[in-house]
Parts: C-alpha cells; structure tokens; sequence
C-alpha cells in the first residue's frame, strides 16, 4: 500500500474519530443512549482504547437487543446472550400480545412439524441432545401459553421428545395448533445453531427463490418522491427492461387501478401489485415527460448476478481488467449459487491474465458444489475440501467419473497456482462466511493465493436444503462441517496474510467506489442511467482508492 494511500486514511481515521468521540459525548449528555452506543459500535473495532469507558454505563441502560449486539461488539459473549434472550421474549410478547396467529405459521400442522423432526434426527451434524431440543421446545411453549392466559399440563419426559404428546397438551390448553407445533419446532432447531430451522408453507416460496437467487417481478428498482412512485433504474434482462423502460419515469398505474386511488401508502401498494406468480401479465403504465403509455409485462424469473467483474462498460458489460498493464484481472463473488461457476466462466472467458483477484468481500457462502467447481479452475489435482459429520458421507464415483471433491486437470487458471510468488491474491472480510470461507482457505493452502482484509465470520458448517416428498414442508439444517484438506474447521474464520481493517467510514466510502464502478451506465435503447447510489457527504477527508484492494494488488505486484 503506497504512502499516499497510507496518509489518506490517516487522515480519515482522525476525523473520524473526532466526530465520534463527539457525537457519543453530545449522546450521553442528553441520556440519547441508543446514540451513544452507535457511537461506541462504530469506533470500538477499530479503536477500542478510545471508545470502551461508557460500556458498562450503556449495556445497564439499553433496551435488550441493542445491548446484546453492544455486548457482542465489545466481546462480552455472556452477556451478550443474556441480552439476546430478554430481547427474544420480548418479541414473542410483542407478537402474540392480540393472540393472532403470525402469516410465517399459517398452515403449520402436527404431519407437518414431525417430518421436520424426523428429517433433523436422521441427518444433522451432531447426535441431537434430546434433552436440550425437548426443554427448548417446552419452554417456548410455556411462554407462549404465558401470552394467552393458560397453563400447558406437564409432560413426562422419557428420554426422547414425545412432541405429538407436548403438542397436543398446547392444543388442549386452548393454543392454536399451527402456533404450537410451528413455535415449539422452531424453538427445538434454534437450539442445536444459529442456522437450522424449518421452512413452512407460507415461506417455502421465498425461500426457495431466495436460495437459487432468484428474483419474480417486472424488473424494475423504484422510490418514492413526493408521493409518486418513480423508477430508479429497470433491472437489466427483466421485462420492465426489454420493454424500454427508463430511469425517472413515473408509474402512474398498475392493472388499471391509479396510483392515487390506491389504499395502502402508494409505492407498497405498487411493490403488492407488481408482484406475482411467474409468467402472469400485469398492465403498467408509465408517464414520462407527461405523456403516458400502458406496457403489458410479463412477471418473469431474473437470476440474480453472483459473479460480477471491476466495472461496466458503456454497454453495461463488465470489464475484468483492474490492472491491464500488468495483465491482473478482477473477479468478484458476491453468493455461491448452483450458477455461480457457470457464471464465473462466462465471464471470464477469452481472458488470459498473468494473476487475478478474488473478492469474497460480503459472500455469506451457499451452494457447495459450486465452490469446489470454482476452486477446481485453479487446481489440476488433488482433493479440494472435505465434509465430516456424522452423516456426511462421500458419494462414490460410477465407473469413469471423479470424486465429488477432486480436483479435474485442464483449467485455464491452474498456471495461476504455480510459481514461488503469489499471482492470485483472496479479499475477505467479517462477512465472508461458511463456503466463501472455504475458497478462500482452499486457494491459499492449495494455489498459493495470498489473503487480504479482514478476518472472515467463522461459519464453517455447510446446510442441507431438504422437503418432504408429499407434505408441503422444507427445513435448512447443518449437516457437515467444512474443511481445507488436512487443516481444522475455519470455526474462528480464516486469518488474511495481510490484515487490512476499514473503520465504518472508510467501509462506507468503499461501498460507494463499489457502487459506482458496478452501476448500469445504459439503457436498453443506449441513453444513459444516472448514478443514483451512495455518495460521500463531504464531512469526512476523501478516500479515492479501496484499501483493502490496494493491499490485494500491492501483493501481487
């Protein structure tokens, strides 16, 4: 990283904590204690010395879930989940204080909760520990049955979780069924992690389409301004794009009803009408400069971009390279989806760069097939990564095929592997997560990648997306942990080689350098979309390159 870039953030990092050490002193002055803990989060990962006086103060007056995320930041686990568990009470106060059943568990049934059940004992990672799942499911009964003014019968407890027999007692007292068998199942997966919980009806479309990235719609970005309901940009491949609709033109209405005439607030009403089931016309019409015209789009499925390259084009394709002179190429993987490694080569194909950069910056992780194919374009042998649990079993290959996990010679990149200097370089942050996390300690242990930014979550186990054959019931449940070859799970996340760690504002500005190097610059019809995203406010010195990036190519160079 070069002296001025070292300066520039400096600089930065002075004034911005002046203004926070201020803002925090005028917050406790006027016992604004929500503002003053955004001022302690905001500067204690950073720099703790200055920022760590009043947490004592701040955690014996927040309400319980910001102090819990206090508490976090701050490092006090204990407390932190102390909080965590107030604020969870809470919430279930709040959402059954008019003894309503909530939209998530409608439909929610005994067959329903048992094939979930059953599907957790058969295939999670770990042994279930009967006793913690049955007191928690308990437990969150009895709290609910709290919030309905009745009392569930005790149950005896055998050894194994007799939940129809827990079920039924909730339903007797007077309980809904579909709040007790959803609530209490809930409460059972919540105990074994963070990450496993059973999918409802009400959600499984949701939550199918948000795990393939899928998004339904017309295709258009929109925002409210004085009252109408204004395109900020169409999505580019959607319907609302290839019908030539522009940034700032205004919906006026939507299947012949006028906006003016709607019910709700007006731009929720559009986001309600312009959604539906896939491949269903809906008639909108646009005004712009004036004048109106009525499209018929079709609501269609468009794939969400995981892969994306430095920046656009004028033709809003995307440019890989970030230093053509030297020949480095960039490349960043914003999810891991069943597409992601067909995207990844799409987009680099007819490139030949002398190194690349990886950014996982953000990537939660996701599909596990599609993070070995990638790290298998950098290898030419070997196994790629592992999975232990006590149901993670490896398939084994039919005659002429390859392990799952191995490594098939033949990539175009597995020259970037060799050599004694790095020519592959991983960005990572605190939101790099689970398979992300593996490419990542994959490319470093394997291909000789260098790692820069900062340390990733910690998340290495991988979750199986189940549904039941004939029940309309699904359920995401850890299944395995992931693993380099020979190294141990990543559960305190993967160390960079090089730490470079961005305080909120230099995150910020680097969001925003983001933001617009990525944008679309054209319409379909070629007139130009204005940037729109995030701007700097001009309180803060500059910061005109990402630090982290800088580290990244410094590296390399």
């Amino acid at each position: 990283m070069d002296e001025a870039l070292v300066a520039q953030r400096a600089a930065l990092h002075e004034a911005e904590a002046k203004v926070l050490a201020e803002r925090l002193e005028t917050a406790l002055a006027a016992e604004d204690w929500f503002g003053a803990a955004q001022a302690v989060a905001a500067g204690y990962s950073w720099a703790p010395d200055r920022f760590s006086a009043p947490v004592e103060t701040l955690l014996d007056r927040l309400p319980p879930a910001t102090g819990a995320e206090l508490a976090r930041i701050v490092g006090q686990d204990r407390r932190a989940e102390e909080r965590a568990a107030t604020a969870r009470a809470h919430a279930l106060a709040e959402r059954y204080a008019a003894k309503v059943t909530p939209d998530a568990l409608q439909g929610v049934t005994q067959p329903l909760g048992q094939a979930v059940i059953d599907a957790v004992r058969e295939t999670y990672v770990d042994p279930v520990d009967e006793g913690v799942w049955f007191t928690a499911a308990r437990a969150r009964l009895d709290a609910i049955a709290g919030h309905y003014g009745v009392t569930v019968k005790p149950i005896r407890w055998s050894g194994i979780g007799p939940y129809s027999t827990l079920w039924q007692a909730g339903i007797d007292a007077g309980i809904p069924e579909s709040v007790v068998v959803g609530e209490t199942t809930n409460a059972a997966l919540s105990a074994l992690d963070a990450w496993s919980r059973p999918v409802w009806p009400a959600e499984i479309t949701a939550w199918t389409q948000g795990h393939d990235g899928i998004q339904v719609g017309v295709g258009v970005q929109i925002f409210d301004h004085d009252g109408a309901v204004v395109v900020g940009y169409p999505v580019l491949g959607s319907a609302a794009w290839d019908a030539g609709v522009r940034q700032d033109d205004v919906i006026v209405a939507v299947g012949g009803v006028r906006t003016s005439a709607m019910a709700k607030p007006t731009i929720d009403a559009v986001v309600e009408a312009l959604h539906g089931p896939p491949d269903t016309p809906v008639a909108v019409t646009f005004a712009r400069e004036g004048v109106e015209r009525t499209e018929t789009l079709t609501r269609r499925s468009v794939q969400a971009e995981t892969v994306v390259g430095f920046d656009r084009g004028p033709d809003n394709r995307w440019r890989t390279w970030i230093d053509a002179r030297r020949g480095i190429a960039y490349v960043r993987i914003l999810a891991l989806r069943p597409h992601t490694d067909e995207a990844f080569d799409a987009l680099l194909e007819g490139v030949k760069p002398k190194a690349m950069v990886i950014d996982l910056r953000g990537n939660g992780g996701g599909d596990l097939n599609a993070t070995i194919n990638l790290a298998d374009r950098f290898l030419a042998d070997g196994v790629v990564a592992e999975l232990t649990g006590r149901t993670a079993t490896d398939p084994v290959p039919q005659d002429g095929e390859v392990a799952w996990n191995a490594a098939v010679p033949g990539h175009s990149f597995e020259g970037l592997a060799k050599g004694r200097k790095p020519r592959l370089a991983v960005v990572i942050d605190e939101g790099t997560a689970s398979a992300a996390e593996l490419l990542a300690g994959v490319l470093k242990a394997r291909a000789n990648a260098v790692v820069v930014g900062a340390k990733s979550f910690g998340k290495v186990a991988t979750q199986v997306l189940g549904s039941h054959d004939t029940l309309p019931v699904a359920w995401q449940i850890t299944k395995a942990q992931l693993t380099v070859p020979g190294q141990a799970p990543l559960t305190e996340g993967l160390m960079p080689d090089h730490v470079v760690t961005l305080s909120p504002a230099e995150g910020v500005l680097v969001d925003t350098l983001l933001a617009k190097r990525e944008h679309l610059r054209a319409h379909a019809d070629g007139t130009p979309i204005r940037y729109t995203g995030p701007e700097s406010d001009g309180t803060l010195p500059p910061l005109d390159r990402d630090p982290q990036l800088a580290m990244a190519l410094s590296a390399l160079r």
